[in-house]
């Protein structure tokens, strides 16, 4: 008796801990309220591009379809008073063969029937000066979120703005991989001979055949692969494009794609950068004066053995942002953040639109290699 008396003080803790861990973990619906139809409008600008400005509804997050809208009246008028309509591109898309200019302040209109007016207001801000670039590849062991890691290399340099008022700034470290970014793509007859012998599945050698006697560049191949793979894995499109980056590529372009760069993950030790707690790609900055910013990041040499796809070419991007664009960049990444605790207050992107919703922002960027 004794001997079952003891078993049950040992074992009715766990009983109880199963139960209590059992009464947490339960599924249930999130209500999800029906979005008030309302404009959207996206607009990020510089000086370096034409005028894009987006217009559609608001949508609710199980919708698969939002149509832009085709029929809103979109202009622009510069701080002279000169105004530029903008030419409707189809899809909600509204350019013109204009571009903004540094240090002015633009004006949006959109107008469509039913609706109230919406409009906004931003600007370009002056682009700082970033120099003294200092690369290090080996900085040795780095602590990070209470961790010490050695696989990161580290860029150093100065930031001189040419106005005395505080400026807003993001940087983000870019990489791009010249082994498969400027290749172009032959579908030939002796591609698909190769295919066969190389085993791949016949079934995706029959797809890809639509594509016998074209060429792709590397900044459309996934898409192409995408839409033609409908149902492959991303295992099988994967090695499919590794046989292709063997044996399909027939020439080289010089372009760099920018859908080509990849985030690298990056943070600093410098109090003048503000990084959301599990958003590892963004550094933002909101000061006033020259300042010395250093930035460690994962790159390629540190990968070598691990089989990770990084590549050889280490970008820095510098932008200069409206205000506009800071605020809402810093929530935007903060919300991005969140969806790593699911105890964490739901996050309202800022919006500078009246009347709609979406945001127009003026920024600059420089995009510099560091080696």
């Amino acid at each position: 008796m004794r001997k079952v008396i003891n078993i049950l003080i040992y074992v009715s803790p766990m009983f109880i801990l199963f139960f209590l861990l059992n009464s947490c973990l339960r599924d249930f619906d999130l209500d999800i309220p029906l979005t008030e139809k309302k404009i959207a409008v996206t607009c990020f600008f510089s000086s370096d591009t034409n005028w894009e400005v987006d217009v559609y509804y608001t949508h609710h997050i199980d919708s698969v379809k939002n149509y832009g809208i085709s029929n809103a009246l979109v202009t622009i008028k510069t701080e002279e008073g000169q105004i530029i309509n903008l030419k409707n591109a189809k899809g909600g898309k509204y350019i013109s063969d204009t571009k903004p200019i540094e240090n002015k302040r633009y004006f949006l209109t959109v107008l469509v029937n039913g609706f109230d007016t919406v409009f906004s207001e931003s600007y370009i801000p002056s682009k700082s000066q970033i120099d003294n670039f200092v690369f290090d590849n080996n900085p040795g062991p780095v602590l990070h979120n209470n961790f010490i890691d050695d696989v990161y290399s580290k860029i150093s340099f100065k930031i001189s703005p040419k106005v005395s008022d505080p400026i807003f700034a993001s940087v983000r470290i870019l990489g791009f991989d010249p082994e498969t970014g400027f290749n172009i793509y032959c579908f030939n007859n002796h591609l698909f001979e190769l295919m066969e012998a190389e085993n791949i599945p016949q079934i995706f050698i029959n797809k890809l055949k639509v594509l016998k006697g074209e060429k792709f560049y590397s900044f459309n191949i996934d898409s192409c692969l995408n839409s033609t793979l409908v149902n492959a894995s991303f295992y099988d499109k994967n090695d499919i494009l590794s046989f292709l980056n063997t044996n399909a590529v027939c020439a080289k372009h010089t372009y760099r794609s920018p859908s080509l760069f990849k985030l690298r993950k990056c943070f600093s030790h410098k109090a003048i950068f503000y990084q959301a707690p599990y958003e590892s790609a963004t550094l933002l900055m909101h000061e006033k004066g020259s300042q010395n910013a250093e930035i460690y990041f994962t790159n390629l040499d540190n990968f070598k053995n691990t089989g990770d796809t990084v590549s050889d070419e280490e970008w820095v991007s510098y932008s200069d942002l409206s205000i506009d664009y800071y605020k809402y960049l810093k929530d935007y990444v903060l919300q991005i953040s969140n969806r790593g605790d699911l105890n964490s207050p739901p996050v309202i992107i800022y919006s500078n639109i009246k009347n709609g919703v979406g945001i127009f922002a003026g920024y600059q960027q420089q995009l510099v290699r560091v080696r």
